[in-house]
Order: C-alpha cells, then structure tokens, then sequence
C-alpha cells in the first residue's frame, strides 16, 4: 500500500500538510482545498477532486507523516454532545444544578452494562451501504450486534475506525470476526464494499501484526460476507 508521489504531487501534499499543521484543530479535504486555492496551487474549484485522490492515497499509503486519521470527514454531525470524564456524555453547556442534583442523578443513572459478546463463539458486526437501511436493522437484528452504515463510499477515517474496532474485539475476545454486508447487487454495489474491506482488512492486519499475531492467523479470524 505505499505510495510515492510525483515531485509536483509530492509539492502539493508537502504544501497542504504544512496547512493542516498550521492549525490546532482537525480540518477537512476541503478546508485545506480553499487554502490551496488562495496560494494559486490550484485555478479552479474543479481541482478538489485531483487534491481528494492525492490526499486518499497519501493516507491510505501512510506516505510521509500523513494517516488514515489525517484529516476529519467531510460531513459531520451537529455537535450537541461531548464528553467529560468518568461520566460520560453531557450536552454542550448544560450540566447539573449543583452537587446535591449531581449526587442524586448519578445514584439513578448508575449502571453495569457486560459485554454481551464476551461469552459468544464469533463476534459480528453489520454493515450496510445505505443509512436508510438503519431503520430496519434496528428492528430486527439483535440488540447487542454492532451497525455500520456507509452512506455510499465509506470515509477513510470511518474504515481505519472500524480496522481499530475489529483488532480491539479481536484482542478482547479471541473469536472469529465476521461481517455482513448488505447493498446493492450491482457493479457500484459490489464495488463499495469490496474496495473498503480491502482497506479495513489490511490495517486490521497491521494492528493486529503490532500485538503480536502473525498475518495468516489476522486473515483466518476475519470473514466478510456480502
């Protein structure tokens, strides 16, 4: 999965990550597009689609210092929750009313939840092109069965998350994992989930390589079913 840019390729991600660093904050492809757009490296807003391949490959490839993690999705949720400490998550700007209210919400809240996969022979997990599909996973897949849903071509954050999920439950649980995936039977169809498990499954085997387990006994212990 190396990548060697071309010298003007090479110039153009050496002058965007000086950007991304020039900041304290996680930016996004486009983000750093306007900068490169200001200091003349690109003419035309059409160039976006030229810098997103080169930077995908940059992370996907580890070139230089540049990683799956590099940069933030391009499309996020509202913030409205963040979280603090040993209890969990809270509003942005809200909290308890004084200590007395926090003593009595925690005596309410408190809970042990088990993880429900610990005694189970496989660990699962499902995957799903659309989100409109989330509805009816909800419903009728168990509870406790962890859902993805790509949204069309799955983020390479999304998948190096999902290669550090599937290599945690592996060290936690010393079972098989297996994925199912449903999408379209069609080329684009089969085309998504083909090329994110190809990435997932190879940082997977990265991490996993890390802690010890060889690359035969990471690809024996990973199955992924469309």
């Amino acid at each position: 999965m190396a990548y060697n840019p071309s010298p003007k390729s090479k110039a153009i991600l050496d002058q965007a990550w000086d950007w991304i660093q020039s900041v304290e904050y996680q930016v996004t492809v486009r983000w750093v597009f306007y900068r490169l757009l200001q200091d003349g490296i690109y003419s035309e807003k059409k160039g976006y689609r030229h810098l997103l391949s080169l930077t995908s490959k940059a992370r996907k490839g580890f070139y230089a210092d540049w990683r799956p993690w590099t940069l933030a999705d391009d499309t996020r949720a509202p913030v409205l929750v963040q979280r603090q400490g040993f209890y969990g998550l809270h509003l942005r700007g809200h909290g308890f009313q004084d200590e007395d209210d926090w003593l009595a919400r925690i005596k309410e809240e408190i809970n042990c939840p088990l993880d429900r996969w610990a005694s189970q022979p496989i660990y699962s997990e499902i995957w799903f092109e659309a989100a409109a599909m989330q509805g009816q996973f909800l419903h009728y897949a168990n509870e406790n069965m962890p859902l993805l849903a790509f949204r069309g071509d799955i983020s390479i954050p999304e998948k190096w998350r999902s290669a550090e999920r599937l290599a945690e439950r592996y060290q936690d649980l010393g079972a098989p994992i297996h994925i199912y995936y449903f999408g379209d039977y069609d080329p684009k169809g089969l085309l998504i989930p083909a090329s994110a498990w190809r990435d997932i499954l190879a940082w997977t085997i990265v991490i996993l390589n890390s802690k010890g387990l060889t690359k035969l006994e990471a690809l024996e212990s990973l199955n992924f079913h469309r």
